[in-house]
Order: structure tokens, then sequence, then C-alpha cells
């Protein structure tokens, strides 16, 4: 049985926006492999930002994904709302990081174990 069955939703990125979402990521970005009550591992990529436009934008260019808002006490009343994009297929974050890896510069070593599939690793 193969370990990818479905076609993926993650668009072709123009070089700038790959750019932008890489740079987005090494900054603002977390992603992993973890594992879930049941011991399976799944795969995650999340974004962080005060502004829910430019998540939204985000999720326009990549083509799926989700944007929420991320539920968190505040403790201080200055500190703005937080939205989370996340991205949970391992498919989809397969061709994302096809796209964006090459033009990271913090985590791009640890983004490679991110292009191989779960049963692999």
């Amino acid at each position: 049985m193969p370990a990818l069955r479905r076609k993926t939703r993650v668009k072709n990125l123009k070089p700038i926006d790959a750019v932008y979402i890489a740079a987005f990521i090494d900054c603002d970005g977390s992603f992993g492999r973890y594992k879930n009550g049941k011991g399976y591992y799944h795969k995650v990529v999340n974004l962080f930002n005060n502004n829910k436009k430019v998540l939204d934008w985000v999720n326009g260019v990549v083509g799926c994904g989700n944007v929420k808002i991320k539920i968190k006490k505040i403790k201080n009343p200055k500190h703005k709302t937080q939205y989370l994009w996340g991205l949970y297929s391992e498919i989809d974050i397969i061709r994302l990081f096809k796209q964006v890896r090459p033009y990271m510069k913090i985590k791009k070593e640890k983004a490679k174990e991110m292009l191989k599939p779960n049963n692999s690793l």
C-alpha cells in the first residue's frame, strides 16, 4: 500500500512566494513530526502571527491549510490576538517543503526530515 494515496492540494508557488513563506517558517513557524495518543506519527506545520491578513494570504497562495484564532489566556491587556495557520496533511506538507526548503536558512536541515514519508522515518 503506498504511503501517499491522494493528490496534493498545495499549489505551485511562484519563486518570490516560496521565498517569503520559507522566511516566514524560519522566523514565525514551527514544524515537526509528532506522536498522537494512539501511537501514530503525523506531521504538522504551523505559522503564528497577530495579523490575520498575512495568514489568509499564505492560505490563498499555498491553496490549503487552516487559519484560526490561537486560544490562550491573555495576561496582559496590551497583547493582541494571535492567529495560527496550520497544515496537517502529510502529502501537502511534503509538497510545500519541496518548494520552500531551498530558500530556508535557519531550519533548513530540520526541514529535510519533513520530506520523508512518515512510514520511512
